[in-house]
């Protein structure tokens, strides 16, 4: 198969439930999400028709190969986005896809009228730190403990190199002052 061009990707709005459905599949396909974590169909598309971001990304020949969202808020008695969940497909990773999701979800925040955007992402997946930290250039404002589950004695799956590796967790050290911190693993 041709290795995938992004010029050939469409996003846009899902035209219809089952590509919502899609999008819960892709979830889980994508991040590991059992059945209770999931954000489900009904959610998706209260977002979408309450004047959120939803949005699909479709390859010719491939269907959807991922999906971006986000809900309106206040931050600050100002208007903002939350971005709340990007997924892309592993095949289509490495290719500036979730870039363009995220490039597309600014344009839609500026064009509401509203300058700001808001997101949680585990910055123990090397793919998330990179993308928001790197290519993004996203400014921390705060680390909440817990979130996506890093406590000690649990087990976390990392992508390290082109596989997911397993690793258990037995110490988790972070300082709030400066905006970092550090996990002491196993392998």
């Amino acid at each position: 198969p041709r290795a995938p061009r992004m010029t050939d990707v469409t996003i846009r709005p899902p035209a219809g439930v089952a590509e919502i459905e899609r999008c819960v599949a892709l979830q889980q396909e994508v991040w590991g999400f059992p059945d209770r974590e999931v954000v489900p169909v009904s959610e998706l598309t209260s977002v979408g028709l309450s004047g959120g971001y939803l949005r699909v990304a479709e390859a010719p020949g491939a269907g959807l190969v991922g999906f971006c969202f986000g809900f309106w808020g206040r931050a600050s008695g100002r208007a903002m986005l939350y971005s709340r969940m990007l997924a892309v497909q592993p095949a289509w990773r490495g290719h500036g896809l979730a870039l363009r999701l995220k490039s597309d979800q600014r344009d839609f925040t500026l064009a509401a009228g509203a300058d700001r955007i808001h997101w949680t992402c585990d910055p123990l997946v090397a793919v998330n730190a990179r993308l928001n930290f790197g290519r993004l250039g996203t400014e921390c404002d705060r680390y909440l403990v817990d979130l996506y589950g890093a406590r000690p004695g649990t087990a976390l799956q990392l992508p390290l190199g082109d596989r997911p590796v397993t690793v258990f967790v037995r110490g988790v050290w972070r300082d709030y002052a400066r905006q970092f911190g550090a996990v002491a693993i196993d392998a």
